[in-house]
C-alpha cells in the first residue's frame, strides 16, 4: 500500500493559507481538506480515485492504461493518449 505522511501542522498552516488573502483557492483548499480527513480517519484504508469527465481507470481499459503510463512518469496528457488511441 502506498503513504502519504505529512505533517499534521504543516498540513493546517496550508490549509489555513489556501483559505484567505493572496493565495487564498477554493480548489487547493478543498484537496488539503480532503487529505486532512483521511488522516483524521486513519483507522480507514484510502483510495484515490482519479477521473477525467466520463472515465474512470476500473470502467474504461484506455484510461487504466493511460493512469498506468502516467505512473511510468509519461508527460502526455490524457487528450493526447485518447487522441492516439481513437487514431
Amino acid at each position: 500500500m502506498d503513504e502519504l505522511r505529512i505533517d499534521e501542522e504543516l498540513l493546517h498552516r496550508c490549509i489555513l493559507e489556501a483559505t484567505v488573502g493572496e493565495s487564498e483557492h477554493k480548489g487547493i483548499k478543498a484537496i488539503l481538506e480532503m487529505i486532512a480527513m483521511a488522516g483524521y480517519r486513519w483507522r480507514t484504508p484510502v483510495k484515490v480515485v482519479l477521473f477525467n469527465e466520463d472515465n474512470e481507470a476500473e470502467l474504461d481499459d484506455d484510461y487504466a492504461d493511460y493512469l498506468d503510463e502516467k505512473a511510468c512518469a509519461n508527460p502526455i496528457s490524457w487528450n493526447e493518449y485518447n487522441s492516439e488511441v481513437e487514431g
